[in-house]
């Protein structure tokens, strides 16, 4: 598996957190941001050797 964030979402908030700071460049910006991403399954994707590939239920 593999993740693909999102560029245009990636370059709008890196946009706006650039006008943030030049607009206030003194205030606390520190901030925790989670931007979307994509879930990509690769077909080299395999189970690990010696096991079936089957989960336990």
């Amino acid at each position: 598996m593999a993740t693909r964030p999102e560029p245009s979402e990636m370059g709008r908030v890196a946009g706006e957190l650039a006008l943030r700071l030049i607009d206030d460049s003194d205030a606390d910006h520190e901030q925790h941001i989670v931007l979307p991403t994509t879930l990509i399954p690769r077909t080299t994707t395999a189970p690990p050797p010696g096991t079936s590939g089957e989960r336990d239920t």
